[in-house]
């Protein structure tokens, strides 16, 4: 019998998330006066979108995966 983890670690978010969080504070930081230019808020939105998007998609194919694990039959439920 194989016997794999249901959650694979290619769907931990956590790195996401730290990204993400990071993007957000380096846009708040910029959009202080005269902390950065027009320019570099562009760039630091679209990070902020970038790591969204990451995070939405890792987000989704966890729920796909538990989706289809639950689906599969493949478990058992014990009670202690």
């Amino acid at each position: 019998m194989k016997v794999g983890p249901a959650f694979p670690s290619a769907y931990d978010s956590s790195a996401a998330y730290s990204r993400l969080q990071s993007a957000r504070a380096k846009l708040v930081t910029d959009q202080m006066p005269v902390a950065a230019g027009a320019a570099t808020i562009t760039a630091d939105r679209a990070a902020v979108v970038t790591a969204e998007a990451e995070v939405a998609r890792i987000e989704a194919e966890r729920a796909a995966a538990i989706v289809q694990f639950q689906r599969s039959g493949r478990f058992l439920d014990v009670f202690a």
